[in-house]
């Protein structure tokens, strides 16, 4: 047995051989893939899709005499329609219009904070005198600015922020006076008897 095996194996390396052989008429696999004819095109321009604008185009805030006074008019603003509407008045707050003219002066995030505030519970029914900015301090973003408002209760601190040197000035924040929000003082214990 042993031989005829070898012979199977031997005939399979002839004729495995002949089909390697020059007189083979096995075609040779075509190319997968085309020959390079010119090399890629080098991109031209900068990696941006769009210009930037030039320098004098940006709307960076500043802290100028303008952006002072509009702060100050916009937290005055705010606080007249945030005071409660006088008592007695013919239609209910909600009515007359209170919610419409506050969320007009308010950042998108002080909407959603302030939508459900009773405009009967707020303290203060009137502004009793001109507002001011509190002076920033040095390297202070020009996007927020505070002006402290007076009021019958108390003076109340607006906080604005502005998304430019151009945009409105809008309330993120109304803060009521410190002798609204701390709590009641408690009486004095006495002495327990010895």
């Amino acid at each position: 047995m042993r031989a005829g095996g070898a012979a199977v194996v031997l005939a399979a390396v002839v004729l495995g051989a002949a089909g390697c052989s020059a007189d083979s008429t096995v075609a040779p696999a075509p190319a997968t893939t085309a020959p390079i004819s010119e090399p890629a095109p080098t991109p031209t321009g900068t990696p941006l899709d769009y210009e930037l604008p030039a320098e004098d185009d940006q709307d960076y805030p500043e802290w100028d005499s303008a952006s002072r006074e509009q702060a100050v008019a916009a937290g005055e603003a705010v606080m007249r329609a945030f005071v409660r509407p006088a008592p007695g008045a013919d239609a209910s707050p909600i009515e007359a219009g209170w919610w419409e003219t506050l969320a007009t002066l308010l950042t998108p995030e002080a909407k959603d904070a302030y939508f459900y505030v009773d405009p009967a519970e707020v303290p203060a029914t009137t502004v009793t005198g001109p507002a001011a900015l509190v002076e920033p301090q040095p390297g202070t973003t020009a996007f927020l600015a505070t002006v402290q408002v007076p009021t019958d209760v108390g003076t109340y601190e607006v906080l604005l922020a502005r998304t430019g040197g151009r945009a409105p000035w809008l309330a993120e924040r109304i803060t009521p006076p410190e002798s609204l929000s701390a709590p009641p003082s408690e009486p004095p214990v006495a002495d327990a008897p010895a």
